[in-house]
């Protein structure tokens, strides 16, 4: 019953959290729509996960799956929204190096989760300990690089928005600023979901019988809250910044007017 509860407390939290995720895609679309995107998909994951938590098979691989792969559209949103920070900051900063960043970094996210998704698959369907062993042990590596390189983008990026254009309006700025602050804080609790997912699965695998695994008090504080932390910040920087696209806009209007 205890993890029913927290199925439908999770239920709960993104049935709100969802709305203000698609009104923060909708006023930021045009600056941020990867990293906006990836909070909506997100949301939609722990809905489902929520729903087959209260109605369907905790422990059965669809659950383990839609479970484990949450990382990646967080990681996938927060490069999203530092590169709509860096926009707002200093325009000029944009370049082919950022584009490369993006393209690298999705490719490596998105070959870990696929590694992670393979290695459920088998170990669900034919209990291969050790095909499923070598799989997750690269997929994990893999998200943990691609974390690192999240880190360094975001250190890197916050450097740089020090160095934003004089021909910036000072509101443009301070909403790429919270957007960026927002990424920065969600970092730690990134850490410790990474942490926590490759805790389990690990576990899971080679050691099933495991208190870690079916400790309701682990689940809330390694995985259930930090994810709604995290979202509920970037939400928080999204709804403060919603103007930030008209800033712009009137930005650009009056330096033309000025030509």
């Amino acid at each position: 019953m205890a993890v029913d509860a927290v199925s439908t407390a999770k239920l709960v939290v993104y049935i709100i959290f969802a709305p203000i995720a698609l009104f923060c895609f909708l006023k930021h679309r045009k600056l941020g729509p990867l990293g906006w995107w990836y909070v909506n998909v997100f949301c939609v994951l722990r809905l489902v996960t929520g729903a087959i938590g209260i109605h369907g098979n905790k422990n059965g691989e669809a659950y383990t799956i839609l479970n484990s792969i949450g990382i990646s559209p967080l990681m996938l949103a927060v490069s999203g929204l530092i590169d709509e920070a860096k926009r707002a900051t200093n325009p000029r900063s944009q370049s082919k190096s950022n584009i490369l960043f993006e393209l690298v970094f999705h490719g490596i996210v998105i070959a870990g989760m696929a590694l992670v998704i393979v290695a459920i698959v088998h170990f669900e369907e034919n209990q291969d300990i050790s095909s499923s062993k070598t799989e997750l042990d690269v997929g994990s590596a893999i998200s943990c690089i691609a974390y690192g390189l999240l880190v360094f983008w975001a250190v890197l990026s916050f450097f740089q928005s020090r160095l934003h254009s004089e021909n910036v309006k000072p509101t443009v700025v301070r909403c790429g600023k919270t957007i960026l602050l927002a990424c920065l804080a969600s970092l730690p609790l990134i850490a410790i979901r990474i942490g926590w997912g490759v805790a389990y699965l690990e576990l899971k695998i080679h050691h099933p019988n495991s208190g870690f695994l079916t400790s309701l008090a682990v689940m809330v504080c390694l995985n259930v809250v930090p994810e709604m932390v995290i979202i509920a910040v970037l939400l928080a920087a999204g709804v403060a910044t919603h103007r930030l696209q008209d800033a712009m806009t009137a930005g650009t209007r009056s330096r033309s007017g000025r030509r």
